[in-house]
C-alpha cells in the first residue's frame, strides 16, 4: 500500500497489492487493482504484465466467469507465447466446456513449454481417460506423481484408471491414498464403494459405508447424486450409480435400525421415563 501511494503510476505495485488481496481470497478488493495495473502498464515490456492478464484470468475462474477469465489467458498467452500456466489453465476451461481436442493442445503445448509440470501431466492423463487411451492416461498420471510424489489428483485419476482396467486392488489402493489427503471428498469416497464392491471385500465395503455416512452430511451426497442423476457430470467421470445407490441405501436402513437399536436399549436401562 505504501509502494501505491509512493508510486501511483507504476503498474507493479497495483499488481503485488491484487495478489495480496487474491491470496486472502477477497476478490472486491483484488480485481480492481489488476485492472488499474493493466491501465498503467508500458507494453508487454513491462515485467508484470502477461502475469496480471493471467492473474485476472484465475480471480475470474473463481468466480466462475468463463468468458472473461479465457480473455485473458489468451491475453497473457499472447504477451508470453512460452507460458506453461497459461496453457494449462486454459486446457482446464476448454476441458470443463467439452472441447476436449482444445483441452488435449493446451495441455501438450504448456508441457512443451515446462516437460515438469506435474498438473499439466495430470490435466493431460484425464483428457487421455476420458478419450479411452487408458495406458496413457496411465502413463501421464504416473509422470504427474514422479514429479509430485503427494499429488492428491494424481492419485485420485490413478485410481479411477485401473477401476476402469478392472484392477481393483491398484483402484483401492490409490483412491485411499487420495482420501487420506482429502477424507471428505464426495466422488473420491463413492468411487471406493463401488471398487470395495467389486472386490467383494464385504467386511471393509460395511466399515467404509457406514465411516462415509457418519463424516458426509446426507444433504451434500444426496445433491452430488442428483447432479450425477442429472447428467451434469459426464458418466466416465462418475461413479456406476446401479452398484453405488442399492449400497448406501441399505447402509442408511442398516443405521437407522442401529440407532433404534440402541434407543430401545438405553431406554429399558434408563430411569428417566418421562417423554423428551
Amino acid at each position: 500500500m505504501d509502494a501505491v501511494d509512493k508510486n501511483p503510476n507504476l503498474p507493479r505495485p497495483y499488481h503485488n497489492l491484487a495478489k495480496y488481496y487474491g491470496d486472502m481470497g477477497n476478490r472486491e478488493k483484488e480485481m480492481p487493482l489488476y485492472h488499474k495495473a493493466l491501465t498503467l502498464e508500458r507494453g508487454p515490456s513491462s515485467p508484470s504484465h502477461h502475469m496480471t492478464h493471467y492473474n485476472l484470468a484465475l480471480a475470474y475462474i473463481s468466480l466462475d466467469q468463463k468468458e472473461k477469465a479465457l480473455e485473458h489467458l489468451r491475453k497473457a498467452i499472447e504477451l508470453a507465447p512460452g507460458f506453461p500456466g497459461a496453457y494449462n489453465n486454459l486446457g482446464v476451461l476448454m476441458m470443463k466446456q467439452g472441447k476436449y481436442d482444445e483441452a488435449f493442445e493446451n495441455f501438450t503445448r504448456a508441457l512443451s513449454c515446462d516437460e515438469n509440470s506435474a498438473i499439466a501431466h495430470n490435466n493431460l492423463a484425464f483428457v487421455l481417460l476420458k478419450r479411452g487411451r487408458l495406458e496413457d492416461a496411465l502413463i501421464e498420471s504416473r509422470k504427474a506423481l514422479a514429479l509430485q510424489k503427494d499429488f492428491t489428483r494424481a492419485f485420485y485419476n490413478l485410481g479411477i484408471i485401473y477401476k476402469y482396467k478392472k484392477r481393483f486392488s491398484k483402484a483401492k489402493h490409490y483412491l485411499g491414498l487420495a482420501l487420506k489427503k482429502r477424507g471428505k471428498d464426495i466422488m473420491t469416497r463413492l468411487h471406493m464403494i463401488e471398487v470395495l464392491y467389486q472386490m467383494q471385500d464385504k467386511e471393509l465395503l460395511r466399515e467404509f459405508l457406514a465411516e462415509t455416512l457418519r463424516i458426509i452430511p446426507p444433504d451434500k451426497l444426496h445433491a452430488l447424486i442428483k447432479e450425477i442423476e442429472a447428467d451434469n457430470i459426464p458418466t466416465d467421470e462418475a461413479p456406476d450409480l446401479q452398484v453405488v445407490l442399492p449400497l448406501l441405501g441399505r447402509a442408511y436402513l442398516e443405521r437407522s435400525d442401529m440407532l433404534r437399536k440402541y434407543g430401545s436399549r438405553y431406554l429399558e436401562k434408563g430411569k428417566a421415563k418421562e417423554d423428551l
